[in-house]
């Protein structure tokens, strides 16, 4: 099986130098980790408020 080709890069993030098999990527594993977590909990809270919302319009009728 041939090797596949790696190529050099650098997180934006954090300046981190890795390789990736897809040139032009621009953030290591770990800070897309973090930015998918903080995304998530940036998502439940808007769902949280949302339905908080929900619960006061359907109190007002």
């Amino acid at each position: 099986m041939p090797k596949t080709k790696k190529y050099a890069c650098v997180c934006k993030e954090c300046g981190k130098e890795f390789q990736h098999e897809q040139k032009g990527v621009d953030i290591c594993f770990d800070c897309a980790i973090k930015e998918i977590m903080r995304l998530r909990k940036e998502d439940e809270e808007h769902e949280r408020l949302e339905h908080e919302v929900e619960e006061y319009l359907d109190k007002g009728r």
